[in-house]
């Protein structure tokens, strides 16, 4: 099974390669920014 861990750095990792911001990932999944860090 994955842990939450490697399932946030796999998140943080393609967002960065696309160079998606987290406030703009936030607003793409409907999320708060600070959810989005929390999950990374």
């Amino acid at each position: 099974m994955t842990s939450g861990k490697n399932v946030g750095g796999k998140i943080k990792q393609i967002r960065e390669m696309k160079n998606i911001t987290i406030g703009e990932l936030a607003e793409r999944s409907n999320l708060d920014s600070q959810q989005v860090q929390m999950i990374e």
